[in-house]
């Protein structure tokens, strides 16, 4: 993989160009990132959930582990997960914070993610839906998609992670919920 990394580098093109083709010749993979876990921290609100949960890059299989960060303590995992998605099976979220660990067959941990960067808040914290989404003659869909978009833009996206959760519980698959999923990296 070295010679041909050196071979490439020394074609035309530019830069980006060469490091495209060392990285498809290489079988270099895009490293695993979770687009709802860039803030510093993240917000979800507690209760009884079932984790949807959505990344780039990497090759599968993956796994998935949700720790309580305090105590160290296993919530739920799943493991052998194809594709880059999943929806883990339901468990009580207390008030607190968490640790989500995204790792790929090689056993590589996700880019980027504080190990207490998921805090579980009171539904009273949640930001509240807009009047004039509350008084709208939207589709429950259309409302939904448009006050996950406010949750997003919320205190420099902390709440992305619970807009996701919204999303990804909506009844129908219709293209404005694919593209959404598809924004926060759900595409499977």
């Amino acid at each position: 993989a070295a010679e041909l990394a050196a071979a490439l580098r020394a074609l035309s093109g530019n830069s980006e160009q060469r490091k495209a083709r060392v990285a498809v010749l290489t079988r270099e993979l895009p490293p695993l990132n979770v687009p709802v876990l860039v803030a510093l921290r993240t917000n979800v609100v507690s209760g009884r959930r079932a984790l949807y949960l959505a990344w780039t890059g990497g090759e599968g299989p993956f796994s998935v582990q949700v720790l309580n960060a305090t105590e160290r303590r296993e919530l739920v995992s799943q493991a052998d997960i194809a594709g880059h998605s999943v929806r883990l099976p339901a468990v009580q979220f207390g008030p607190g914070n968490y640790t989500i660990w995204i790792r790929n067959r090689a056993g590589h941990r996700i880019e980027g993610a504080r190990d207490d960067g998921v805090v579980v808040v009171s539904e009273v914290d949640l930001p509240t839906m807009p009047e004039v989404l509350q008084t709208s003659a939207l589709s429950d869909e259309a409302r939904t998609l448009f006050y996950a978009d406010h949750l997003a833009g919320q205190d420099d996206g902390r709440w992305t992670l619970e807009a996701l959760q919204r999303v990804a519980n909506l009844s129908t698959r219709s293209p404005a919920v694919r593209q959404w999923l598809e924004r926060y990296g759900g595409s499977d």
